[in-house]
């Protein structure tokens, strides 16, 4: 059974196995780019501005499986254009994708903390190969000007310079988040990372936003679109401004008119506690918010 790990779309279209064609062809798209330019700059220890010129290497999809969408894709490469990340196992190669795929779209969805952990085991994963090629060629005399070229140092100053150049393939990659889905998941055994809508929509952001760890706010309420699924509050650090909260709680139901805390609180025209992520600005200030729960005060 061929190594693999996965991609899912949850929530939205797809919580009935059904998501637009344009907007996972998009986001498959983007996620290839990252991972075919971050392969190539591995190999060549150079950041790559543009997917190399020969078929290098692909990501490789095999048939989704009922329930949510989940795509299940693997890593090929050339080995004769590429023999470093040829040398890898597919489960190790797959593995070092999924880790690129995960520190480009939180590096660019304003999760740097998280970005940096991912890059991290990135690099782990790139110093453990280079010590199993190393114990294979004991017998060969290697200069060190070779052994020297795949230090962490460099490579790391490598990665983070290939990651600049992909803010639009993270927002390809991003695309149905918000729109036919709920959040998207990388995952591959008991490992994940989830891109909800917070993330999805500060990747897409022509600004750099930074996400905030799930969090409660009070504030005041001004109304609702029901078919945006939008409530518009006053910001609590600035009363004269308003801010959209975008509801992703599962509780609330736009054909279910009432029934639920946001409409009670602007019937009310009273305040509500929300739990959820926001956005922030890079001075600090609140641009949106992203519900999960709420309670009308």
């Amino acid at each position: 059974m061929r190594d693999v790990f996965h991609i899912q779309y949850r929530g939205g279209d797809a919580e009935g196995h059904d998501i637009p064609a344009r907007h996972l062809a998009a986001s498959l798209e983007g996620l290839d780019k990252i991972v075919v330019r971050f392969l190539w700059a591995i190999e060549t220890q150079n950041s790559a501005v543009r997917s190399p010129s020969t078929e290098t290497a692909s990501l490789n999809l095999l048939a989704p499986t009922s329930g949510c969408v989940d795509i299940s894709l693997f890593a090929g490469v050339a080995q004769s254009l590429m023999p470093f990340i040829g040398s890898m196992q597919d489960s190790v190669r797959n593995k070092l994708s999924e880790h690129i795929i995960s520190y480009t779209m939180l590096r660019w969805g304003g999760r740097k903390v998280e970005a940096d952990s991912h890059l991290s085991k990135a690099l782990d994963i790139i110093e453990k190969q280079n010590e199993l090629i190393a114990e294979d060629r004991k017998h060969e005399r290697e200069t060190q000007a070779e052994d020297r070229q795949r230090e962490r140092a460099h490579v790391e100053a490598v990665l983070r310079t290939q990651v600049e150049t992909h803010k639009a393939d993270a927002a390809k990659a991003a695309r149905p988040v918000g729109v036919s889905c709920r959040n998207m998941i990388i995952a591959s055994g008991d490992a994940s990372t989830e891109i909800d809508e917070a993330t999805a929509d500060a990747v897409r952001a022509k600004e750099e936003l930074v996400v905030s760890d799930v969090m409660e706010i009070t504030v005041r309420v001004d109304g609702i679109e029901l078919s945006s699924r939008t409530l518009k509050v006053f910001d609590p650090t600035d009363p004269g401004k308003r801010v959209r909260v975008h509801i992703s709680d599962p509780a609330f139901d736009p054909l279910r008119p009432g029934d639920n805390a946001y409409e009670t609180a602007v019937q009310k025209r009273g305040t509500i506690r929300l739990i959820g992520k926001a956005t922030q600005r890079s001075d600090g200030t609140l641009k949106s918010f992203y519900a999960i729960g709420a309670e009308a005060l």
